[in-house]
């Protein structure tokens, strides 16, 4: 039986604000639930069959002039990490440093879902570095049955045509085709 790979069915975005506390030189990190960190940064998931677009924003330094480096983001290389980290992850620094927006593909290789967890590293200038975890879910679904459907659609229409259009059709030219009866039998 054949499958096929369904597309994405739509974009996860999370907005990550990040803050340092340089007299401790601990990060902190905040989804919208409030502050976490270092021990407790909150883990990023990318829902199964969805994009991430991820973006982070340093919005506290205590003072201190910190940014985003080049690169800014990096797999942890201490951890286990699934090989396709490359393939999967783009970034780009904006706002004077201090935004970095990270794209997630969550695709895999061979179309089956399967749960990634992909532990990478925020770089700094002026700061240390940060390490949270994202959890990509998985992308695509694999179809089995469903390819029936549109299948099933394309074959009823080809019938429609060949009974309502082509027989008929081949029918009128036939009758057009046969020379008429001779008369000539018929007077005997």
């Amino acid at each position: 039986m054949p499958m096929m790979q369904n597309p994405q069915v739509g974009n996860s975005q999370h907005a990550i604000t990040l803050n340092y506390y340089p007299t401790t030189g601990r990060w902190t990190m905040d989804d919208g639930n409030g502050e976490k960190g270092p021990s407790s940064y909150p883990r990023i998931v990318v829902p199964y069959n969805h994009k991430g677009e991820i973006v982070f924003k340093i919005k506290d330094t205590g003072g201190a002039k910190v940014e985003f480096a080049d690169p800014a983001f990096v797999r942890k290389t201490n951890k286990p990490d699934p090989g396709d980290f490359p393939a999967q992850f783009t970034s780009t620094v904006s706002g004077g440093g201090k935004i970095l927006t990270v794209t997630d593909a969550n695709s895999s290789a061979n179309g089956q879902p399967q749960q990634k967890d992909y532990h990478y590293q925020l770089l700094f200038t002026g700061a240390r570095p940060l390490d949270p975890i994202i959890t990509n879910m998985g992308c695509c679904q694999i179809a089995k049955d469903n390819y029936l459907l549109p299948l099933a659609i394309g074959g009823a229409a080809l019938l429609a045509i060949y009974f309502f259009v082509l027989r008929p059709w081949l029918a009128r030219k036939s009758v057009q085709a046969k020379p008429p009866a001779s008369r000539d039998h018929m007077d005997h």
